[in-house]
C-alpha cells in the first residue's frame, strides 16, 4: 500500500467493522501470520517459569508481547475462528519430517491435508524470518 493509501485505524474505525471493505480485508487477511508470531512469543516467554507464579507469567507474556508488537495494529478473529489456526500450529511444532501420517491419525486429517498445513506454516515461518521475527 502506498503511504498516499494508508489508513490509521486509530483515526478512522474504533473497531475493524468499521473500515472501509478494502481496508478491513487487507487486516483480516494477516492473522493467520500474526497468530503465529503470538504463539511463538507466547511460547519463548513461558519457557523457565514455574506456572504458579501467575503474575510473573502474565507480566513476561505482555513485556515479550510489547517488545516484539508495541506500536502495531494486529486483528484477532473470534475465538471460534482460532480453533484450526492453533490445531495448525501444534501440526507443524510435533512434525519431524517423517511423521506426517501420525499427525493424520492423530488429528483426524488426511495425510495429504497434513503435509499441505506443514506447507502453509512452512511458508508463514519463511514469511516472518524475511520480517526479522525470530521464531522456533
Amino acid at each position: 500500500m502506498q503511504n498516499s493509501q494508508r489508513i490509521d485505524i486509530k483515526q478512522s474505525a474504533t473497531n475493524l467493522g468499521e473500515l472501509p471493505e478494502q481496508h478491513r480485508a487487507a487486516c483480516m487477511s494477516k492473522w493467520p501470520a500474526n497468530l503465529l508470531a503470538f504463539h511463538c512469543v507466547i511460547d519463548e516467554a513461558l519457557k523457565g517459569f514455574n506456572l504458579n507464579e501467575q503474575a510473573s507469567v502474565v507480566n513476561a507474556v505482555l513485556l515479550s508481547l510489547s517488545h516484539y508488537m508495541g506500536g502495531r495494529d494486529y486483528y484477532l478473529p473470534q475465538p471460534t475462528r482460532l480453533t484450526i489456526p492453533l490445531r495448525n500450529i501444534a501440526i507443524w511444532k510435533n512434525f519431524d519430517g517423517s511423521n506426517a501420517n501420525a499427525l493424520a491419525l492423530e488429528h483426524g486429517l488426511s495425510t495429504r491435508r497434513v503435509q499441505e498445513i506443514i506447507s502453509n506454516q512452512r511458508e508463514l515461518h519463511r514469511m516472518l524470518r524475511k520480517q526479522g521475527v525470530e521464531i522456533s
